[in-house]
């Protein structure tokens, strides 16, 4: 009671003693504004009761609907009667006291007064607030008898700040509408940057803009709501808009008008309690009505469902509604097509007052038109120059290789970034644009440049170099790259899915690396051992746990990583191994190139070149002489594709076939691929010793008895590293700059000299 009694004057002091008895005598051990309001109106005459009986409100019916809430919230909080030492205030009764404070200092008072309590228990309950004004007592005729009862300069100076919205100083002048104030605080004038020069040309979107003006002439849903994907331009749209008001270049019916945007995440800023926000918005809507030559513009339109809508209050879009339904407002809004569905289609009355301007991603040759358009904004401001190559070159080479975003935005962005890093180098040509996006996307300056033939001539040969006894195989995924990075493939699909089948350690997963190294040098490669996702519930580890389960919001291995890197080579490993929902949700991956995280992110697939390996098929085929022998013929290996494909469409169904681009199936290696196994393993030993000057010779003999002694690549390399190094490491110890390796009486040597 101390926090109510603390800035209460005598009159308020009795009133609240009265209403602990009330809360004591009905055993009830919380404080609640509906409790004053019934001790001030039931338990009269004071202040208030005179100001009511004089407005004609009927006291007793006020005092039996008080009586009414107050019971049924005594309900929650029940103790032993008369129990004085156990009342306390809930926290509205705090909202109530702040709220009777702040009319207290609004109206000059030194005292919380009884009027000041009311008036802060009906603002606290909107319930009360309405059964007061249906009995003919409204807060703001509660709020006049308050003014009226100021008669202090300070109390003159509130006055006229509720009643005008004007901030006066000590000295008495006026300075300019609070209410005003609103739109030069959360506002930015798109129409008076344009008169200034400080928006960019607007290139090719005639169409949109002028289906926006014809909205806007309307005389009913004259609100246009602009709906398009990410980086597609609806922002610059506006701005084109805002250009020709500046110019004049508009109809007579919306000539003269200016266009605010709204900055709601200022508005929303600061409004911790509880009408606040509302008050902002109001003054907002007060203000446009005093501008009507004023259209609003919110970008993020989905943002004002929910905005500000703390527990009890109204959000953005709800405040919103009436003004746009009555006209007071002019508005223009932008949002995505996926935000569109999950927040407008969902209201209904805040979707109808708007009219639908789709905004699509502009073409190869309407985003070159854009370019040019922009070139001497953007060369101005870099100091070089870009010649018609690099425009040509920003379109090409970001449609290319950057698939996850949108035209124009991809574009501009690659012109931009190439500006601002050889800015003062002159003329920017091609070859800069296309270094700027290989950073982007982490991706060689050669993968970038490169023609499809000539990045499908880069794999090739580093694949044929570091890969053995698999040449079928290469040649088959030399063929997907040509075709990931071409006009043929689908833009809403993963680049290539590729399906590796084989015995164990025979290169599936070293193709994968390789390829990483060829298409995405600054990419990690994102491996998943999917012997690791046996149990269903390891799908969580893929995408992360949903809301309420252990682990939410912490990092997951695959959706978080693709994210991080969205130019990738993502490898499924032993596919086989896995569990059929962890492969549902890669086949659903597959089929739409993005997979949904357990925050209900999407996260794009559409830029990772996807690789499955598994050793399903593998056993049957080794035992016969087909599909997996390095000599087979054209249809022994069509044969072995067949085999392949039907292991999988076994494991996994119809369903993941379908959504596979191809199956390839790796040799068992020959004695000649190990011997070239086990070569490349000792080169690797020769290197590291060149580096510290020792010369390192190595038997024809040595490389055949390593081979003949493994099964697979991985054993010549685990050979060379158990057999032959610590043969090494003893001859070093002997000195000499030169040791040799032989095979001699049944054994390796090595002998330094």
């Amino acid at each position: 009671m101390g926090e109510i009694e603390e800035r209460c004057d005598r009159e308020a002091l009795r009133i609240a003693a009265m209403a602990q008895r009330m809360c004591a005598e009905e055993g009830c051990s919380r404080l609640c504004p509906e409790v004053f309001a019934l001790a001030i109106v039931a338990k009269g005459p004071n202040t208030a009761t005179k100001h009511i009986e004089a407005t004609g409100g009927n006291l007793s019916g006020l005092a039996s609907y008080c009586r009414h809430a107050m019971q049924e919230r005594m309900k929650v909080f029940v103790m032993r009667p008369g129990a004085y030492y156990q009342i306390s205030l809930d926290e509205s009764c705090r909202v109530m006291r702040r709220h009777a404070e702040e009319y207290a200092v609004l109206y000059g008072a030194s005292h919380v007064g009884v009027l000041h309590l009311l008036m802060g228990a009906l603002r606290t309950n909107t319930g009360m607030l309405s059964a007061f004004a249906s009995a003919g007592v409204p807060l703001s005729a509660l709020e006049a008898m308050a003014r009226g009862c100021s008669r202090s300069p300070q109390s003159q100076q509130h006055r006229e700040v509720r009643e005008h919205g004007d901030r006066v100083p000590a000295g008495g002048r006026q300075t300019q509408s609070k209410v005003d104030n609103v739109l030069t605080e959360f506002c930015t004038d798109l129409t008076a940057l344009a008169v200034t020069g400080r928006l960019d040309p607007v290139v090719g979107r005639d169409r949109e803009i002028n289906r926006m003006i014809t909205t806007l002439c309307r005389k009913k849903k004259n609100n246009p709501l602009l709906v398009g994907e990410q980086g597609t331009g609806k922002t610059a749209v506006v701005e084109g808009l805002a250009q020709r008001l500046a110019s004049g270049n508009v109809p007579p019916l919306v000539a003269g008008r200016r266009i605010l945007a709204l900055n709601m995440t200022a508005m929303v800023a600061g409004t911790q309690y509880r009408g606040q926000f509302e008050e902002r918005m109001e003054n907002l809507l007060l203000s446009l009505r005093r501008h009507p030559d004023t259209i609003l513009f919110i970008d993020e339109a989905h943002i004002l469902v929910g905005a500000g809508g703390a527990i009890g209050a109204m959000d953005a879009g709800n405040i919103l509604k009436p003004a746009l339904a009555r006209g007071d407002l002019t508005c223009i809004a932008a949002t995505t097509e996926n935000e569109y569905k999950k927040f407008f289609q969902k209201d209904k009355a805040l979707d109808r007052r708007f009219q639908r301007v789709p905004v699509d991603e502009p073409t190869i040759v309407q985003t070159l038109e854009i370019l040019r358009g922009l070139r001497t904004a953007y060369e101005t401001h870099h100091h070089c120059q870009l010649s018609d190559e690099a425009l040509a070159a920003a379109v090409e080479l970001s449609g290319r290789h950057i698939s996850d975003r949108f035209f124009p935005d991809k574009a501009i962005d690659a012109m931009d970034e190439a500006c601002a890093r050889f800015s003062g180098q002159g003329l920017l040509k091609r070859e800069h644009i296309a270094k700027a996006i290989a950073d982007q996307i982490g991706a060689p300056l050669t993968t970038v440049l490169s023609t499809d033939t000539q990045r499908e001539h880069l794999v090739r040969e580093s694949l044929t170099r570091q890969v053995f006894g698999q040449d079928p195989a290469i040649e088959s995924v030399c063929r997907a790259v040509r075709r990931a990075f071409s006009p043929l493939r689908d833009p809403l699909r993963p680049l290539s899915s590729l399906v590796f089948g084989g015995p164990s350690s025979v290169g599936k997963s070293f193709v994968a690396q390789i390829l990483r190294e060829q298409l995405y040098e600054s990419s990690p490669l994102i491996r998943l051992n999917m012997a690791e996702y046996t149990e269903k519930h390891n799908v969580s580890r893929l995408i992360g746990a949903p809301p309420g389960y252990i682990g939410h919001g912490d990092r997951n291995q695959l959706t978080d990583r693709v994210r991080r890197h969205p130019h990738a080579v993502v490898l499924f490993d032993n596919i086989d191994k896995a569990h059929r929902d962890v492969m549902q949700l890669v086949m659903e991956m597959l089929d739409t190139g993005c997979m949904t995280d357990g925050e209900g992110n999407e996260v794009s697939f559409r830029s990772t070149f996807i690789i499955l390996t598994t050793t399903a098929g593998s056993a049957e085929s080794a035992k016969s002489s087909l599909g997996f022998a390095a000599t087979a013929s054209a249809s022994e290996r069509e044969l072995a594709v067949r085999k392949l494909t039907d292991a999988c469409r076994t494991l996994f169904g119809d369903e993941f076939v379908n959504r596979v681009d191809e199956f390839l199936p790796f040799n068992a290696l020959d004695k000649t691929a190990l011997v070239r196994v086990a070569t490349s393993a000792v080169d690797e030993v020769r290197k590291r010793l060149a580096s510290s000057g020792i010369i390192l010779r190595c038997d024809e003999t040595v490389l055949q008895k390593l081979a003949a002694n493994a099964a697979n690549a991985r054993a010549a390399r685990a050979a060379v590293k158990n057999e032959i190094e610590p043969l090494l490491c003893d001859a070093l110890k002997n000195g000499g700059m030169s040791i040799g390796l032989h095979w001699r009486d049944g054994r390796y040597k090595a002998l330094s000299k």
